[in-house]
């Protein structure tokens, strides 16, 4: 087994022959208009984990006034589906929403630049996501909301202009993709990679010949 993968315990698999039955779409539902008002430690151990539902387990949900299309196989995708994400960004609130220009360096499915679209309608926003299914899936995101504030771009930043393997070291977690030192026998993609420098040289230079 990878290092990337979750190690289940025997106690693991006891409680998650209970949790199976959340996984059934009434009482599903039910678990999610709790989770999603609560945060109790309690409720959250009766949610099934991502790796207990099947590949493209999609769903369609509205969250503070924001539509998402979640595979909840995906770890992210989960986390939002059930409510366990947590207020990360309650300290930079004010700095996010003052911005002119916000970068979301490894955009995933979308979910951070469209907070931050929501929070700041002002702000340019230019969002990174080299893997090129996980760029899809934010691109399908951003389509189902009305912000006109976020650029997306189907690549990634680094030291030089490369042309590198992206690999998948866990098919339920697209944000653990990685660049390896090594060669090794999991799945990859290849990716774009480019200076920060560079792509802003490239846009103002493009802008300078739209203005003229």
């Amino acid at each position: 087994m990878s290092s990337y993968q979750i190690k289940k315990t025997p106690k693991t698999k006891f409680i998650n022959l209970f949790r199976t039955v959340f996984t059934l779409p009434p009482f599903e539902d039910a678990l999610v208009a709790l989770t999603s008002k609560s945060r109790s430690p309690l409720l959250r151990k009766f949610v099934p984990p991502n790796y207990l539902y099947k590949r493209e387990s999609f769903r369609t949900i509205t969250r503070e006034n924001i539509k998402y299309k979640l595979d909840i196989s995906n770890v992210v995708d989960h986390y939002l589906y059930f409510g366990l994400e947590d207020p990360v960004y309650t300290s930079v609130l004010e700095t996010i929403q003052n911005a002119k220009t916000i970068l979301d360096i490894g955009a995933n499915i979308g979910t951070t630049s469209l907070y931050f679209a929501s929070l700041n309608a002002n702000a340019k926003i230019i969002s990174f996501e080299p893997h090129p299914d996980t760029f899809k899936r934010a691109e399908e995101n951003i389509k189902l909301n009305s912000f006109r504030n976020i650029e997306l771009l189907n690549i990634g930043l680094g030291e030089q202009k490369a042309e590198l393997k992206l690999y998948e070291v866990n098919e339920n977690n697209p944000g653990m993709n990685r660049i390896l030192a090594e060669e090794t026998k999991l799945p990859y993609k290849i990716i774009q990679v480019d200076l920060l420098d560079k792509i802003r040289e490239e846009k103002t230079l493009l802008l300078s010949i739209l203005l003229k």
